[in-house]
């Protein structure tokens, strides 16, 4: 899989059969089917939009996406950084 970089710290992974859900040390979450190299999808965490405060938008090179969990029977995916920083995504 190309992308996400784990070097050092335990990152985020997992599965619903076909596709694949990792966090990265880069603070990015990494979407892959499991039969490509390249992600179908990466998600910044640290990018500021309308749902954090700019206080919270100081993204450190030490943060890393630790935590992904794949609702069971579903397309929900809830994934979370070291910081704190939770976010639900509904993959269509």
């Amino acid at each position: 899989m190309k992308g996400h970089q784990n070097e050092r710290n335990f990152v985020g992974l997992a599965t619903d059969g076909n596709h694949i859900v990792c966090g990265s040390e880069n603070n990015h979450l990494y979407l892959y089917h499991k039969g490509l190299c390249d992600p179908l999808m990466c998600y910044d965490f640290g990018r500021a939009d309308s749902t954090r405060s700019a206080l919270l938008a100081t993204d450190s090179p030490s943060d890393f996406v630790s935590a992904v969990s794949w609702k069971k029977n579903s397309n929900i995916v809830v994934a979370a950084n070291s910081q704190g920083t939770t976010h639900v995504f509904e993959l269509i």
